[in-house]
Parts: C-alpha cells; sequence; structure tokens
C-alpha cells in the first residue's frame, strides 16, 4: 500500500522491520543458532530484504528524477521471487521441523508460525513492489509511444519540406538553363 502511494521511505522502513523481527526471531529463539541451515536461510532472507530496500530507494530516486536509470538484473526476475520465496519458506519450515531440539524450550511451532507470518508479510510486499513496477513501465511505455508518434510527425513534416527545397532547387536551376 505504501509503494502504491510513493511512499517509498516508509516502505524501506517496513522492510527494515522485517529484518529486525528476523534478527529478534534470532535472539528470543538461541536454538536457531544451532541450526546451521535455518541460520543460513534466514541470512539469505536478510539479503533479499536488504536487497528490496536498496531497490526502492532506486524506485524512489528514479520517481524523484522523473528520468531513466539503469537497475540491477534481478528486476528482471521478480516475477518468480513469489515463487521463490514460497519454495524458500516451506525449506525453512522443514529444517526447522527436522533439526528443532524439543528438549530446549522452544516450539517448532512457535517459530513455524513466525516465520510463516514474517514470509506472508513479504509476499505482500512483494506483491505491491510488482504492481509499482509494471505501472512505471506501462507509464513509460504509454510516454515513449508519446514521444515516438510525436517524432515520427516531425520526421514527415521534415521529408516533405526537404522535397520542396529539392523541388525549389530544381525549377531553380531549369530556369537559370533556359
Amino acid at each position: 500500500m505504501q509503494l502504491r502511494d510513493r511512499k517509498f521511505s516508509e516502505s524501506i522502513e517496513t522492510y527494515k522491520k522485517s529484518a529486525e523481527a528476523i534478527n529478534q526471531l534470532e535472539i528470543q529463539h538461541k536454538s536457531i543458532a544451532n541450526v546451521g541451515d535455518l541460520k543460513q536461510a534466514l541470512n539469505l532472507l536478510k539479503k533479499d530484504l536488504n536487497r528490496k530496500i536498496r531497490e526502492i530507494q532506486i524506485l524512489g530516486k528514479f520517481s524523484a528524477q522523473s528520468s531513466p536509470i539503469e537497475t540491477n538484473d534481478t528486476a528482471s526476475h521478480e516475477p518468480m521471487a513469489a515463487y521463490r520465496l514460497s519454495g524458500f519458506q516451506n525449506n525453512i519450515l522443514a529444517i526447522v521441523r527436522g533439526k528443532t531440539d524439543p528438549k530446549s524450550g522452544v516450539s517448532a511451532s512457535e517459530i513455524e508460525n513466525s516465520i510463516s507470518k514474517e514470509v506472508s508479510q513479504l509476499f505482500k510486499s512483494f506483491a505491491l513492489i510488482d504492481q509499482q513496477k509494471f505501472k512505471e513501465y506501462d507509464n513509460k511505455v504509454e510516454q515513449l509511444v508519446r514521444e515516438n508518434r510525436k517524432l515520427t510527425g516531425q520526421i514527415v513534416k521534415l521529408k516533405e519540406r526537404w522535397d520542396s527545397l529539392v523541388e525549389s532547387a530544381r525549377q531553380k536551376r531549369n530556369q537559370q538553363n533556359e
């Protein structure tokens, strides 16, 4: 919702809060540190969040400048992000189920619920980012089509003027030859 309303700084804060929530999960559930695969998965999720923050910052600069800038190659892979994150979430949950020590006092379902909640919030944020990118892409295409029509009209006028000048030069040459 924040990205749709072009509240980029609020979106960045939301992503930062998500990253902080992951950090809090790690602090509250110290047994996560003992599960290497889970720790690695959470680190990957934090990296994804940081990448999204950078993309939103670029999007904010792009929006403020209203001029084309190049973003990194990962932007072209966004439609698959939700699919990948779903698999990522399932892998994290499977690791938690398989490696959570029942003696640690931390229930796997608590961790699963926390992870599921954060990932679902992340999905919503990604959907909003995708909507914004598609909207800006459509606006840019429309602008380019308008500019193309304008330039095509100018080309036609210049061609007509050129033809007129060529014809005028021919007539003058013919008059001088006579």
